[in-house]
């Protein structure tokens, strides 16, 4: 039984590809996910990004990411403080210049001292929709306290970047300068001059931040950049919606409040219908749900304050993630090794928490799986799969070990995602072996797995959205699958589909499939083609689809009363004419198209046909009607 339990473990993740990268960890949870399929990695010299796409061309076995690296700017907040550290340095008393030197915040101008090297501690993804092509942007903080915004720009050339829209920490301490530090007495001690910039310091800067949703308010979209300070501060920064390829972003500050914590290293955001919750975990171990209401472009307001953890147990929070199920809230808290679970009931009171100890190592990742299902990481690589259970406002746990097949005997963890549709599982990983750490370059790696136990075809089968872009994992994972173990990606398509009832985006997905599986067989003489459609034949019915969709809303408007342009109703003769040559050439049976597609055709070509059109456009290069060029241009 034993060994029949340890071989379905191994069969649960199957490992695909593994992604090198030659830098050097910065931090214990470095891999963080977004709503596009984005995910951001933090190493010591900068921040990668790696975005899925869906490159059904790609005949190699990797993963199709495209990469980017965000190099941190040289922002130092100590020379914004309005105190010069360099003029009295050296008359402190002996144990207050040690301070100096060391804390960074106050110590990046140092003159006498080596250059500082920024490094990123933290970084989050905002809410989908935070730049209206639909994308995130992303918020970074170094280990001096600079926190800047970041999005992904396409400039005049056509170079993809992320680019630094926003200076949070200069935005806040111009805020703070007004409003908190005092005017410096001229014959101040060096001593009180000490004291007053590090009060500076501590208000200022930033030691934790959090996204909060998206928010739509007489007639603008904005979100707010939640911001901690050393000193239990938190600023709070509102930043509208952006425009595609917008080099700046508009924020301000609109409110402050104080949660008497010392100094925060953790927020997390959970929005409640039009308000939201913010919980804070502090370097001591305590950790603060607070409620913001009254949410508007100029203000917001925090009241009723709670201790989800009142101890200070000394662990800091390292993380801290939100759980909803069965109208039960679960916070998930990241402290060393356990993992504090704490239950809020539907009043907004704590009903009770369980600290769960995972071991003897720290916790390296925390992600929510699905339903009430959480997967928990320690620096080992053990992966656990814990279910939450409430049972008469008590938490109950069931878990299991999670088993993942690599050389753990010389690696550790760095941190853990988990894809949209649960498809395939990621965990970034490092050398801890001193002597492999000399031979090799590539320190940081991310592994991806193949989760055995989610169906990535059934998944796109299931599709009911309107969107394929986030599906990409499903498509990525048949495709790579495949290549490995030589099976082509629509092997799983049964030929008997009925290709007249299928939406656009599952003929998308069929013809990404067909394309994926000719290119596999174009590589590989070993492989066999499966009977369904070629990827040709596809992208015909998708035109077709799509001719009929276009001409449907054209002539409803026509309907209605309204009226066409020349251009569309030189559009609509084009179409009509693409249909009737494809009726002619008996393309309907061909495409193995039916009854509901052909009476389709008959009722818009049809009514099409009625019209009156505008003398069809000359091309300027062969001087030709566009009808004779038809077949090579049909749109």
């Amino acid at each position: 039984l034993k060994i029949f339990q340890i071989v379905a473990m191994c069969s649960e993740l199957k490992l695909l590809d593994t992604v090198p990268l030659q830098n050097k960890s910065a931090i214990n949870i470095g891999i963080i996910p977004s709503d596009d399929s984005q995910y951001c990695i933090l190493v010591e010299d900068g921040i990668y990004v790696f975005k899925l796409c869906g490159l059904m061309d790609n005949f190699l076995k990797t993963m199709s990411f495209m990469k980017w690296f965000i190099k941190p700017g040289d922002f130092a907040l100590s020379s914004h403080l309005g105190i010069d550290i360099n003029s009295f340095i050296t008359s402190l008393p002996q144990f207050d210049m040690y301070e100096a030197v060391l804390r960074l915040d106050l110590s990046e101008e140092l003159k006498e001292a080596s250059p500082l090297k920024q490094q990123p501690v933290q970084a989050k993804w905002s809410s989908l929709g935070l730049v209206s092509n639909n994308n995130c942007v992303l918020a970074a903080m170094s280990n001096t306290g600079a926190l800047r915004v970041y999005a992904f720009t396409t400039n005049e050339s056509e170079i993809e970047e992320f680019i630094e829209v926003c200076n949070v920490t200069e935005i806040c301490v111009r805020y703070f300068s007004v409003k908190f530090f005092p005017t410096i007495f001229r014959g101040a001690t060096c001593s009180s001059l000490f004291e007053e910039l590090k009060k500076r310091a501590g208000i200022a800067t930033p030691s934790a931040f959090t996204w909060t949703h998206l928010i739509s308010k007489d007639d603008e979209v904005f979100t707010f950049l939640m911001v901690g300070h050393y000193d239990g501060g938190v600023t709070v920064c509102r930043i509208k919606q952006m425009k595609n390829n917008e080099t700046f972003c508009d924020c301000r500050v609109v409110g402050y409040f104080q949660t008497h914590l010392k100094k925060p290293t953790f927020m997390h955001w959970q929005q409640a219908n039009d308000d939201g919750l913010l919980i804070v975990g502090d370097l001591e171990g305590r950790i603060k749900a607070i409620s913001v209401t009254q949410i508007s472009q100029e203000s917001v307001k925090f009241e009723n304050e709670i201790f989800l953890w009142g101890e200070s147990d000394g662990l800091r929070t390292d993380c801290l993630k939100v759980v909803v199920h069965d109208k039960n809230i679960y916070v998930l808290a990241v402290k060393g090794s356990v993992l504090v679970i704490t239950l809020i009931d539907e009043s907004g009171r704590v009903a009770d928490v369980y600290p769960f100890h995972v071991g003897d190592f720290i916790i390296t990742g925390v992600e929510h799986y699905e339903g009430n299902t959480i997967l928990v990481l320690t620096y080992t690589g053990v992966l656990k799969e814990v279910m939450l259970f409430n049972e008469e406002n008590k938490i109950k746990i069931k878990w299991r070990h999670l088993f993942i097949d690599y050389k753990w005997w010389s690696h550790r963890t760095h941190g853990l995602i988990v894809s949209q549709n649960r498809v395939f599982i990621g965990v970034l990983v490092s050398m801890s072996k001193l002597t492999n750490i000399k031979k090799r370059k590539d320190h940081v790696r991310l592994l991806v797995f193949m989760n055995v136990a989610k169906k990535p075809l059934q998944v796109l089968l299931n599709n009911e959205s309107n969107t394929l872009t986030s599906y990409w994992d499903c498509l990525e994972v048949l495709r790579l699958n495949g290549l490995l173990d030589r099976k082509l990606s629509n092997e799983g398509l049964s030929p008997e589909l009925d290709y007249d009832k299928m939406s656009l985006v599952q003929l998308k997905m069929c013809l990404a499939l067909a394309k994926s599986s000719e290119v596999m067989v174009r590589n590989s003489p070993v492989m066999q083609t499966t009977p369904t459609l070629k990827s040709d034949e596809f992208k015909y019915i998708l035109k077709i689809r799509l001719a009929m969709d276009h001409m449907y809303r054209l002539l409803d408007r026509l309907a209605n009363g309204g009226q066409l342009s020349v251009f569309h109703m030189q559009s609509l003769d084009l179409l009509n004419a693409f249909l009737k040559e494809t009726v002619a050439k008996g393309m309907i049976l061909r495409l193995l198209l039916g009854k509901l597609t052909l009476d389709g055709l008959y009722d818009i070509i049809a009514t099409a046909s009625e019209l009156k059109y505008p003398d069809p456009p000359v091309c300027v290069w062969c001087e030709e009607n566009y009808r004779s060029v038809l077949r090579t241009s049909p749109f």
